[in-house]
Order: structure tokens, then sequence, then C-alpha cells
């Protein structure tokens, strides 16, 4: 049971960091609409509104969030019109690009941003009927996360490719990180239209925000019995109240925070994902699981094999994995500055 709190604690982690991530996101675009409102107050609002919403529950996130994505996709569509646009959509590869450093980033960032619903989302599907089946379930997460995904990675691909192309958008993108170059890209449609995208992009920045608001609850209790005699909507106002402080913290460096989330959280996640899968696969397909025994630590696996399994995981990550603090010997061999393989070899 101890070794469960290592993982709940990453759990933790990664929850606080990327609706921090998603709030500091809303932030600046709230102040691209306003060019007045500053940077802490609109964090503080904003963050209370979005706990003001994860607080009410599930029901009332499920309805948010089941009309939040079109805003979300309206406002996609938009910025993908626009650089189709633009003349600095299309860009030719430098010959001295390392190309498979270049693609294994990106394919992390990819890997980060969408293996990060594991262990969250349990967190939602657990509110769906006793006899819902599973194939309806899996397929229609599964699909969801790769419809969102790819779309939101596609605009980040074409807004990485401008920035690489023109100075002028890699300026702004300095100046304003991603809401500062969207603020520069959708110029052509004046000062309104401009604003309407922003909100609607907004949509999009708050939902990722919320959802880590009420997740937070369930990640803490999931530390201990100690942790379950608190109420749950009690943990859920920590969690938003550590959101927010980080937010308000990480602010000045949000690309380097955002650039080591992506990456360690895929390292854990591939580690925690593997295991799952094996244990449900492998093991628990023919005999399936007692339910009733999820708090009796006496009829529970000791662990030894998936303590051991996540140990050479993470070898394997610190092997393979390539940020801006460190690369691993395996990395190293793929270029310069390294190519990062570490959710690849944690997951082996």
């Amino acid at each position: 049971m101890k070794g469960t709190r290592v993982i709940c604690i990453l759990n933790l982690l990664t929850i606080i960091g990327w609706g921090s991530i998603g709030l500091i996101l809303s932030s600046e675009i709230l102040f691209a609409i306003t060019k007045v409102i500053p940077f802490r107050f609109s964090t503080i609002g904003l963050g209370i509104l979005a706990f003001s919403i994860a607080f009410c529950g599930y029901d009332v996130i499920h309805k948010f969030q089941s009309y939040a994505y079109i805003p979300s996709l309206i406002s996609i569509i938009i910025v993908l019109v626009e650089l189709g646009k633009d003349g600095s959509f299309t860009v030719s590869v430098p010959k001295n690009l390392n190309k498979a450093e270049a693609i294994l980033k990106f394919a992390a960032s990819i890997m980060g941003a969408s293996i990060g619903w594991t262990p969250m989302a349990a967190d939602y599907n657990i509110m769906r009927p006793a006899d819902t089946q599973q194939a309806p379930i899996f397929f229609l997460t599964y699909f969801s996360l790769i419809l969102s995904v790819a779309a939101s990675e596609a605009v980040g691909a074409a807004c990485g490719t401008v920035v690489f192309k023109s100075s002028h958008y890699a300026d702004s993108y300095k100046l304003g990180n991603i809401a500062g170059l969207l603020d520069d890209l959708l110029q052509p449609l004046g000062d309104i239209g401009k604003k309407v995208t922003f909100v609607l992009f907004l949509f999009t920045a708050m939902s990722s925000s919320i959802l880590s608001k009420y997740s937070t609850g369930f990640a803490i209790q999931a530390l201990g019995n100690r942790a379950l005699l608190i109420p749950r909507w009690l943990w859920t106002i920590v969690g938003s109240a550590m959101v927010t402080g980080v937010a308000l913290i990480g602010a000045n460096s949000f690309n380097k925070v955002l650039t080591n989330l992506l990456g360690i959280a895929s390292y854990w996640m591939s580690i925690y994902t593997c295991i799952v899968l094996e244990e449900h696969i492998i093991f628990r397909s023919r005999y399936g699981y007692k339910l009733d025994d999820w708090n009796t630590p006496s009829r529970l696996p000791v662990g030894i094999a998936a303590g051991v399994s996540s140990i050479v995981g993470v070898i394997g990550a610190v092997l393979g994995m390539q940020q801006p603090w460190f690369t691993g010997p395996i990395a190293k061999l793929i270029g310069s500055p390294g190519g990062d393989i570490g959710f690849e070899l944690s997951a082996m």
C-alpha cells in the first residue's frame, strides 16, 4: 500500500501541474482580450471561477464539458484557417536540423498530453451506471482523447511552424507565449473578431483547469485512510488553492514548466500504464477483480512485481530522457542535443 502512495503523489503533482498550465494560459488569453487586467488578478479570478464549477460536482462539470468543446473546436478551426492564409505556414526543413530529435520531442509532448488521463479517467467513468458495457466506455474514452489531442496538437504544430520560420512571430511568442502569438496571428480578423476568438479559446484553457481542480480531491484521498476522513469537497478547496498558487509562481517560466511537465509526466505514466495494462489483460482477464477487497491490504498483492518493474522503468527513463537539465546516455546517441526516448524505454 505504501508503494501506491508514490504513484498517488506523482498523479497529484501532475494534476496540479496541468491545472496550473491551463490557468496560466487562461490568464494570458484574458489579458490579450482586455489589455488591462493584471495577470495576478486574472489568475486568481479565473481560478475562483474554475473552482466554482469544479466544486459543484460531476453533474455540473459534465454539463459544462458537453458544450465547452463547441467553442473550442470553432476557435481551433479559425486559427488553422488564418494559419493557412498566412504564408508562414509552410516551411522547408533545414538540412542541419536533427529530424529524429524534433520528431521524438514532439512525440513525447503528445504522449505526455494524452496519457495524463490514464490515472484520472476513472474519476469520471465511475459515474456511469454499473451495468454499462466495457467496450463503449473504452472506445468513447479513447476516441474522445484521440480527436481532442489531435486537434490541439495540430494547432500546436502549425504555430510552431510559423514561429520557426518567421522572426516576427517568434518575437510575439517570446513576449507573450501562446496568447501573444495568437494575438499577432489573428490580426486580420480585426479587433472584435480577435477578441471573440480569444473568448472561444478561453473555454479550451479553462476546461483543463476545471477538471484538475475536481480531480485533486480524489488524488489526495487516494493517499490513505486518514485522508478519507476529511470530506472530498474540503480537499477540492485545498487542491484548487494549490493549482492557483502554482500558476501564480510558474507564470514567469511558462515554457520551461510546460516542457518539463510534459516530459516527466510521460515517463512515469508510461510505467504506470504498462503495469496496469499487464495486470488487467494478463493476470485479471480470467478471474476479474474482487472489488470488496480494495481497502483491505491483506487481501491485495504485495506489489513486488510492480515495484521492481517501476524501478526498471525509471532506469530506462533516465537512460533515454532529453530535458533542458539532463540528457541520458542513450538519448545522446541520437544526434545533438539528443533524442527523447524516455517514455519508450520506461515502457519497455
